[in-house]
């Protein structure tokens, strides 16, 4: 009955949708683990993104957007869905394995409804292509895509992403619409980009990069290794940067950029040594889960504009559907730009952080931001409050205040309102697929 009563609903908000020409074109870009602050266009110094710098004059820049997560499977998931992660499904629970990676991994309930499937619905062309394991198909996030260029068992590096996108693109007749998802993974840990833009890693030659398990298990880096993997780091950015403007020119080249909606995000970002760690997916740190978000209208509708406003990874979906006009599916949590005033980020224990940090890791974490307000809450009943505005780097937790009982009474409301889903049945993942997620380092 649930399939059922899920077709019906996707026909539904396909039948709702009313005759028009050729609609506008979707494009979703993804930057995985990529610091807002790491960019030109946040005001980084370095020249590292200097396309995305250019396609942001072309767009509205948001100042203020949020992560719902700080790792790849929930935050992709919201974006798809609109719902959070406690909505969808695609987290660690304890109807999934302990580190989310075995036979029954997390992964997106079948029951939601993503942007594909709606779009492919009213006629779209779907296409995704991904360096991430996370987006492969057993994940569940790439439901409605007709190309699923995404398997657990590889890493693309972003000259190969764009390399197939561009493919698909110019094979799709012109007169038919596009929705196209891309996820660029090169910015991940381990970082290795390739000449020329390993030069700002090239002054220290001597200094090694630690592994991902020593860092983990609490082995900080050192001041020199932190400084050369942030070089690193940009390199990748750099690079990726460098492809982006291929991405960029194929879309005009095919007469699909001027009408798009075209969504540049984060999934989220990366700690280097700040509060003590590094790597993401156990904290909620404004590193972690303040992101990067520009958005290319239709026309090129407000170009060059910034906004303040806060914006969250769930608001996209009911961006694009008021775009397109379209009716938006039940139980989507986004809103208008404008009207959200908290930003909710929610982090679940990850097995292998228990593994690594012990007893202290065994708890969730729910984040509310009302700028510039931002309250961390522990479900062992520890609270953080800080104001963004004057400790953007969180290094000065404030004493409980009137702030923080209304933010907390703000996201209890929130959450009171998600349905949580009942757990289904497992999954089976692939021998490939595990030992890829082992040399990433999430699993032994």
């Amino acid at each position: 009955m649930r399939s059922l009563h899920r077709g019906l609903t996707i026909a539904l908000l396909a039948a709702a949708c009313t005759a028009s020409p050729r609609p506008h074109d979707v494009v979703i870009i993804v930057l995985d683990t990529t610091r807002a602050d790491r960019l030109g266009v946040y005001g980084h110094t370095r020249p590292v993104s200097r396309n995305l710098d250019a396609f942001a004059e072309t767009a509205v820049v948001y100042d203020r957007a949020w992560s719902v997560a700080s790792w790849t499977l929930p935050s992709h998931a919201s974006l798809l869905t609109g719902q959070y992660p406690t909505a969808h499904g695609a987290r660690i629970t304890p109807d999934t394995d302990a580190t989310s990676n075995g036979d029954n991994p997390a992964h997106l309930r079948e029951e939601a409804i993503t942007l594909a499937e709606i779009l492919q619905e009213r006629g779209y062309r779907t296409g995704a292509f991904a360096g991430a394991g996370w987006l492969a198909p057993e994940f569940g996030l790439l439901q409605g895509y007709e190309v699923r260029d995404a398997v657990n068992n590889r890493t693309i590096p972003a000259e190969q992403i764009s390399n197939r996108a561009i493919r698909w693109l110019e094979s799709i007749p012109a007169d038919e619409p596009v929705h196209l998802l891309i996820n660029y993974f090169d910015a991940h840990f381990p970082h290795d980009p390739p000449p020329p833009y390993d030069r700002y890693a090239r002054s220290k030659p001597n200094v090694t990069i630690p592994e991902l398990g020593d860092i983990l298990g609490g082995k900080p880096p050192s001041p020199a290794q932190l400084a050369k993997m942030l070089d690193l780091y940009d390199g990748e950015i750099e690079y990726v940067d460098h492809h982006l403007g291929r991405l960029f020119d194929a879309l005009r080249r095919t007469g699909r950029f001027d009408d798009a909606m075209i969504v540049v995000i984060a999934d989220h970002g990366e700690l280097f040594g700040e509060h003590g760690n590094s790597g993401h997916g156990a904290w909620l740190w404004e590193e972690l889960v303040r992101i990067p978000l520009i958005v290319h209208y239709p026309g090129g509708r407000d170009a060059g504009q910034r906004s303040e406003a806060v914006v969250s990874t769930v608001d996209v979906l009911q961006w694009v559907a008021a775009e397109l006009s379209l009716p938006l599916p039940p139980d989507v949590h986004g809103l208008p730009v404008g009207e959200r005033t908290l930003a909710l980020a929610q982090e679940f224990p990850n097995g292998l952080f228990l593994k690594l940090g012990g007893e202290q890791m065994q708890r969730d974490l729910t984040a509310g931001i009302e700028w510039p307000w931002k309250l961390i809450e522990s479900s062992k009943g520890d609270q953080m409050l800080y104001r963004l505005d004057a400790d953007p780097g969180e290094e000065s937790a404030l004493a409980p205040s009137e702030a923080s009982a209304r933010i907390q009474e703000a996201v209890n409301a929130i959450q009171t309102q998600i349905e949580i889903p009942d757990p289904r049945g497992s999954r089976t993942m692939s021998p490939e697929a595990r030992e890829h997620l082992r040399e990433l380092g999430y699993i032994e």
